[in-house]
């Protein structure tokens, strides 16, 4: 974050707070039976196949009653929503941050929100997270799980991107241009990422194999590169959007 002009400084100073809480969600998904786990699991992906060609609704319980109608009984997942109510927290944070600037208590809090948002902006820069083909193609809507889920998703860390390059010379052009309608750009990038799907399954010998190949470095570092603007793009669209974010007359700090 230290690349993203026009953040608070203690924001973009506080870079190491944030990658540390990016991993929160994964820590709650993996508690195996239990009921965080359970809440937690499906904002993780989404298996767009199933949606049929709808446009998907702007809150989580328009979606829930539209999967309810064209999908009973499957787990479609809900990546999207994680994504914009971390969002939204987050701009909240920062409305609160505006009015206290010096309260260290809200500071950490637009920390965690932020390390949270950035986790699932992520996830969505992993195509195999927008398809029910996640684990190998499917047959008859099961998984083979080949094990081409695991290998893309530490992709990144293998191939070993260069992701501070790529953030100082990205970030500062995504970061300077937020959305105005933040669902509306997570729609459009959660396409654009299901749209890669057929270039990982290109790829699915090559990232078995644990092969060097050129393609499959290229592929690390266009979703390394498009994971970053992306964050960058929502961190800057709530900060923006918290300068008009209204606050209860009963708050004070």
């Amino acid at each position: 974050v230290k690349y993203l002009p026009g953040m608070p400084r203690f924001f973009t100073e506080g870079a190491s707070v944030i990658a540390d809480c990016s991993g929160e969600p994964d820590l709650a998904k993996f508690q195996k039976d239990s009921a965080l786990a359970d809440r937690e699991a499906p904002d993780h992906y989404i298996d767009l196949e199933y949606l049929k060609g709808e446009r998907l609704p702007p809150t989580r319980s328009e979606y829930h009653r539209l999967v309810r109608q064209i999908a009973p009984g499957v787990l479609v997942g809900s990546l999207p929503y994680a994504i914009i109510e971390w969002a939204q927290r987050l701009t909240i944070a920062f409305a609160e941050c505006r009015r206290w600037p010096g309260n260290e208590a809200v500071r950490m809090r637009c920390l965690v929100y932020a390390g949270i948002l950035c986790h699932y902006c992520q996830d969505l820069w992993m195509p195999l997270h927008t398809t029910v083909h996640y684990d190998g193609r499917t047959q008859d809507g099961i998984s083979p799980r080949s094990g081409v889920h695991d290998r893309m998703d530490g992709l990144i860390e293998r191939i070993s991107v260069n992701v501070d390059r790529i953030a100082a010379e990205k970030l500062p052009a995504a970061a300077s241009r937020p959305p105005d309608d933040l669902f509306a750009a997570i729609t459009a990038e959660l396409e654009k990422s299901h749209a890669e799907v057929d270039r990982v399954y290109s790829m699915e010998k090559e990232l078995l194999s644990n092969a060097d190949d050129p393609r499959v470095r290229r592929l690390a570092a266009d979703c390394a590169e498009r994971a970053m603007a992306f964050s960058a793009q929502m961190l800057a669209a709530a900060w923006r959007a918290s300068e008009k974010t209204s606050l209860p007359s009963w708050l004070t700090r």
